[in-house]
């Protein structure tokens, strides 16, 4: 079930907010100026809150994958994402901070995130969740499996390199 439901049964600790959702964030890089990744990620719940978001295979040349905590409609966590190993930034790993805010419609959230460039100097942008399906199955994530379109183009020949990369 996905965030929709979230707020009416956090009270007595319901259902998860599951569902394969299209991650959103964005920086101003030094050399290439304004710049924004997508990726098509899934979203799963453990215990005692726990929430793991995971990018889908397919859906970009890097890979994703937040842990988070819930609070109430706050999430707050950590991200790593490992950029191509064909890419500009050959393989690199970067990771960071992030707390986002649920929307009280559960179906999106936004937030920033923080984290380090390749010079060192910690960075910050924003990042946004919207809810594309409830369904998280198999076939859904195959659905998925390939390039997260943007919701609107601002640079369609770039997909940018990750929030650390600059």
């Amino acid at each position: 079930m996905g965030l929709g439901s979230w707020r009416a049964r956090r009270a007595s600790g319901g259902v998860a907010p599951d569902g394969i959702w299209l991650s959103h964030y964005g920086y101003t890089s030094t050399s290439r100026g304004p710049l924004e990744r997508r990726h098509h990620v899934t979203v799963r719940t453990g215990r005692r809150g726990r929430i793991v978001i995971a990018s889908i295979p397919g859906s970009n040349d890097s890979r994703l994958r937040l842990d988070l905590v819930r609070a109430d409609l706050v999430l707050t966590g950590t991200w790593t994402e490992h950029t191509a190993t064909d890419g500009h930034y050959r393989g690199a790993r970067y990771h960071g901070a992030i707390q986002l805010v649920v929307d009280p419609t559960g179906r999106s959230a936004r937030g920033r995130w923080v984290g380090y460039d390749r010079a060192g100097e910690v960075d910050s942008g924003p990042w946004e969740f919207t809810l594309l399906t409830t369904d998280a199955g198999p076939a859904a994530v195959r659905e998925h499996a390939r390039p997260a379109a943007p919701t609107e183009v601002t640079r369609p020949d770039e997909k940018g390199p990750s929030p650390g990369e600059r």
